[in-house]
């Protein structure tokens, strides 16, 4: 069972095994974020991401949001992908991939890859 199925831009399908997510900003309890906030969230997250779900790891670079103040979207998501092999001879590829988004995961995944943040990061596997 895959909790998430897609596709790539080339039509390749992949899917997600393992899904995590947490507020982003849920370190700080009083205030708004400043550039030393981000900046923590975005060289600490790599670690959480390969903690949960293992290496590789692709961070897609967030959109910084400046309205009401500069900060990443709200949320941080995590997730180990499957997709094909990039050599035939192998079973599968596997990434873990994280992504920010605003809306609660609850209400739908966020998630826009290309061709290259797939075939670049994934690594070939058998079981």
């Amino acid at each position: 069972m895959s909790l998430w199925d897609g596709h790539l831009p080339d039509g390749s399908w992949i899917r997600m095994g393992t899904f995590h997510s947490r507020r982003t900003y849920s370190h700080i309890l009083m205030g708004v974020p400043d550039q030393q906030d981000i900046r923590r969230v975005l060289d600490h997250t790599p670690t959480w991401a390969r903690r949960l779900c293992g290496d590789p790891v692709l961070m897609l670079s967030p959109v910084i949001v400046e309205y009401p103040y500069p900060r990443v979207p709200s949320f941080l998501c995590c997730g180990k992908f499957r997709g094909p092999p990039k050599d035939p001879t192998e079973c599968f590829s596997y990434l873990t991939i994280v992504w920010f988004q605003d809306k609660s995961p609850m209400q739908g995944l966020q998630l826009e890859l290309t061709d290259s943040d797939w075939w670049t990061s994934a690594i070939d596997a058998c079981d």
